[in-house]
């Protein structure tokens, strides 16, 4: 069953079984709630369609697409198909056609798409709707996806924080000349790849936002994570200007001596450093032919991405990050008065679009070290980027988030608004292409955060409590193709191999969920700490012992973690981490007086030859530290992801764990 027989017209759920097999009816009030979120903007135009058009059809590449109607298909590169004519086509079938993002052109029909509110995702649905066209529809778009994404083999990596990856060049955060040395130990290692936290930007003003998994945009990178000696131009800078960077270094590099990364002071002097870089870089323009025309064809590339970025940093600086209370004029990215801005402050729009050549450049640079997996947050906070330039498709008054459970008593709230599906539909699922096709970029494979919300997503209704959320039904097939697709287009490089998926499919999962992801190659998710057989993973794998918002094995073993949450969260009761120390004694069959660093050898050992096809460890258990990079269900009570490596990454080379540790993963994963 897909889900949709348990939900409304508009894809709510009637209510839910939880981790524990309770289950929780929907109550009238939250049901009013997100049918008034998801009934916003042009209500009086999709309700009631449920048999009208999708201005989007998604089919695989086996299927034959079915138009009743006569119209003219045009591939996306221009050409019409199938053999260049400009005859319309009659009504029948299309076969074989390529894969990409198509159009068929409707015979005499009103410029006026009309989205359906429908909601049954099943295949039986999805198939059925594909051959209905609304009488007002003029155009429809066609999205042929691969079958299956790609399946990698059997392989083994690291799994790291960049932030945390300071070394003792470092100004005072980890950057992608750090990111470059941690992929060049671990290749020296014998690791496949790496996989790094999510490297999406944060508002251009203080106080900066240290979670990773709350970025103003998921379609470009963060300036902190740029290495300014690496930038082009630096060896060509004047004497004074040369100097002064210098110094800006020296000062910044002794926040590397506390531990808790600094990013309000980090930010001004990095971006001091970028004004002056970037002031060379448009000096020198004459004698850089090179470098001007790679910059070109970036812009190019990205040119509207890039404007609504721009735009956004420019008025967040002059208006404050929230982009709500901006002037009226402002507020919406299709404004006049935005394209006059650009117009006008033509300097600083370059400036914005010359840091995220940098940063995508350098980014590009460590990946070529070492095959990288990037990481796909589930949204972006509603003040930021993405949110402004899509607003329509968001619910500003909801949160996603995650019902009460064994590992979150209290439920979770991410401060996320969710997308709204049919919203999602009328804009052409852009917002979804694009930040899907930004993170895929120069990446091996892509693990997308919390899968389940392709499929279902726990909406908070505003100012309630998570245990009142529900359920809200999404277009998976869609998603889950344009993911395929999008894989399928973005090799790392000439003659190589597209990335591959992982779906993290940890919580309240419906069965169905996981037969779908294996159906369309998409790698499962599997934590040791969670499971009590590891010799049982499934095949088609990502597996680790931990991740980010769990605890370390050496705050786990030791007891330091449980200690932490328990002062940080007092609702908490002790022995909140035992199930999950109970699985590690299990599965390493050690005695509880074992060294920490025996513990690890151990663990790594089991995980290593698990039928798992990708096994990854973190640099925290590597040095065998005892803080998690994040708790959840905390603010200030914990350094959420502003906690460095103790004694920097140079430790990696140094002590004698790591060597070992990833000596055994090499001889196990062959």
């Amino acid at each position: 069953m897909s889900g949709a027989s348990l939900t409304d017209a508009w894809g709510v759920y009637h209510g839910f079984y939880d981790i524990d097999g309770q289950y929780h009816e929907v109550s009238p009030e939250t049901l009013t709630h997100l049918h008034q979120s998801i009934q916003k903007g042009d209500v009086s135009e999709v309700e009631g369609l449920i048999d009208g058009m999708l201005p989007v059809w998604v089919v695989t590449v086996s299927e034959s697409v079915h138009f009743p109607k006569p119209g003219l298909l045009r591939l996306e590169t221009g050409v019409t198909w199938p053999d260049g004519s400009t005859e319309r086509q009659t009504p029948g079938d299309f076969a074989d056609l390529p894969l990409g993002y198509h159009t068929y052109f409707l015979e005499n029909q009103t410029h006026e798409l009309i989205s359906a509110v429908d909601h049954d995702y099943s295949e039986e649905a999805r198939l059925s709707t594909c051959s209905k066209i609304h009488p007002k529809a003029s155009a429809i778009q066609v999205i042929v996806v691969p079958s299956q994404c790609r399946t990698p083999e059997r392989s083994w990596g690291v799994s790291l924080q960049l932030y945390a990856c300071r070394s003792q060049e470092s100004w005072g955060i980890g950057d992608y000349r750090d990111l470059r040395k941690v992929l060049e130990w671990a290749k020296s290692a014998g690791a496949d790849l790496a996989m790094i936290n999510p490297q999406g930007t944060a508002a251009p003003i203080l106080p900066q936002n240290p979670s990773p998994y709350y970025s103003t945009s998921r379609r470009f990178r963060n300036p902190l994570a740029i290495c300014v000696e690496e930038i082009p131009g630096y060896e060509t800078l004047p004497p004074s200007q040369r100097q002064e960077i210098e110094a800006i270094a020296t000062k910044t590099r002794l926040l590397n001596e506390q531990r808790i990364i600094d990013r309000n002071a980090i930010f001004p002097a990095k971006m001091r450093a970028l004004e002056i870089l970037f002031e060379h870089f448009v000096t020198q323009q004459a004698n850089d032919s090179v470098n001007l025309a790679k910059f070109d064809a970036f812009c190019k590339e990205l040119e509207k991405s890039l404007n609504e970025l721009a735009a956004w940093n420019i008025l967040a600086r002059r208006y404050g990050a929230v982009w709500m209370s901006w002037p009226e004029i402002y507020r919406h990215p299709e404004s006049p008065d935005i394209q006059a801005l650009l117009q006008e402050q033509t300097r600083m729009v370059q400036f914005e679009k010359w840091i995220q050549w940098v940063a995508d450049g350098q980014f590009a640079r460590a990946a070529q070290t070492l095959p990288v997996v990037q990481d796909l947050p589930i949204g972006v906070c509603p003040d930021g980027v993405d949110a402004w330039a899509w607003q329509n498709c968001f619910a500003f008054d909801c949160e996603a988030g995650a019902p009460p459970d064994a590992f979150n008593p209290l439920g979770q709230r991410w401060g996320l608004p969710p997308t709204i599906p049919h919203q999602m539909r009328l804009a052409g699922y852009r917002p979804f292409v694009e930040t899907v096709r930004a993170s895929l970029r120069y990446s091996e494979g892509l693990r997308i955060d919390h899968v389940m919300g392709c499929f279902r997503l726990f909406w908070i209704p505003s100012r309630a409590e998570p245990k009142d959320g529900m359920y809200v039904q999404y277009p998976y097939h869609d998603m889950l193709g344009i993911l395929k697709l999008e894989a399928a287009r973005t090799p790392r490089a000439a003659n190589q191999s597209s990335p591959f998926i992982i779906g993290e499919d940890l919580g309240t999962v419906e069965p169905y969920v996981r037969e779908t992801l294996e159906k369309n190659g998409i790698f499962q998710f599997r934590l040791q700490i969670f499971e009590d057989h590891p010799e049982r993973f499934p095949e088609h794998s990502m597996a680790m012992v931990t991740t980010h918002d769990l605890p370390t094995l050496a705050g786990l073993w030791s007891g330091a973690d449980e200690k932490a949450m328990l002062q940080a969260i007092p609702e908490l009761k002790p022995g909140v981490n035992l199930p999950s120390l109970k699985r590690v004694q299990q599965a390493t069959g050690l005695a509880a007086d074992t060294p920490v660093e025996g513990v690890v050898e151990q663990e790594y050992r089991v995980l290593g030859e698990s039928p798992a096809e990708i096994v990854l460890v973190t640099l925290e258990d590597l040095l065998a530290i005892e803080e998690r990079p994040n708790m959840p269900g905390t603010v200030d009570q914990w350094p959420n992801w502003r906690l460095a490596i103790p004694g920097g990454i140079e430790r990696l080379e140094q002590d004698d764990l790591p060597w070992i540790v990833t000596e055994i993963l090499a001889n196990a994963r062959q």
